[in-house]
This record gives structure tokens, sequence and C-alpha cells, in this order.
């Protein structure tokens, strides 16, 4: 879930949507542990902060259901803090590494060096794009650097995207 509909479901008071930003927390947890970030212990921090308030059993209720929504709206956003942290370099990187992409492609073309596209096997075509660009002694050091950001696999992905049929 979305966390701007997490957000609208604990402003409506639905106390589903408690466990369903500690889903979301231990989903972004265990992701965050499995790319190996560190940020990952933050977020077992905000999630054991709303597990607490499920042990508070002082007071009526209701009361315990307002002090769970009420830790639930300040967890949100320690939480998206924590991923933006993440996956701003990361989208910084995804547009350097497209725009070096669209200038190698320029120059491609310009120099004659890119076959002909089919449309039948187009994956085959954009992995043999790939390789006449890493291969090409200009454009070389260009491509490296594409890896160097993002690796090889996002590379080919973002070319796939920017090659004109």
């Amino acid at each position: 879930m979305e966390l701007p509909k997490l957000v609208s479901a604990i402003q409506q008071k639905k106390f589903s949507s408690i466990d369903t930003l500690f889903t979301w927390l231990e989903t972004t947890e265990d992701t965050l542990k499995t790319l190996n970030y560190t940020q990952c212990a933050e977020v077992s921090g905000l999630r054991a902060q709303l597990a607490q308030q499920k042990f508070v059993l002082n007071g009526k209720p209701n009361e315990r259901k307002k002090r769970q929504i009420s830790k639930a709206l300040e967890i949100i956003h320690p939480a998206q803090e924590v991923v933006s942290q993440i996956i701003l370099p990361l989208e910084e990187k995804i547009e350097q590494a497209r725009g070096l992409l669209k200038q190698i492609l320029n120059v491609a073309m310009s120099l004659g060096i890119l076959p002909e596209a089919t449309p039948q096997d187009f994956n085959s075509y954009v992995y043999n794009v790939w390789g006449i660009l890493v291969a090409h002694e200009q454009l070389r050091n260009g491509m490296n650097n594409v890896k160097a950001l993002i690796g090889m696999a996002d590379g080919i992905q973002i070319l796939a995207e920017e090659i004109e049929m």
C-alpha cells in the first residue's frame, strides 16, 4: 500500500491501518536488509516504537487505539525520510546515466555504428547495441561511466527505454 493511502486510512481512524503500516515497515526493513542498507536498523526502530504501543495496556480500549493511531502518524514521516535518503541518490544516478546514454546514442547515430533495428527480437537488438557501444573506442569511457553509476543490468534497461525504433 502506498503511504498516501495509508495516511488517509489513519486519518479516517481505520484501526486496520496500524497493521498495514506495521506490514509496510516490515517489508521495507526486509528489503533494506536484503540490499545491505544500514537504514534497515532505523526502520526496525520505528517498527519497535509502533509495536510498543500494542503492549501499553493502561486506559480504555478506545484510548489505546488512539495512542496507536497517534504513534502511527508520528512514525510515517521518519519512515518516509529513511526511504527517501536511499531513493533520491539512486534517482540522481539513474538520471545521470540516462543523460549519458542519450549522448552516447546520439554520437553512435552520427557515427553510423548502430545496426538496423528489427522489431522481432528487440531484446537481442538492445544487447547487440550495448556490446557495440562498450566496444567502441570513443564511447567506451562513457559506457564505463554508465556501468559505474548504475550497473550493467540497469544500464541495459535504460538503453532499451532510450532506443528509438
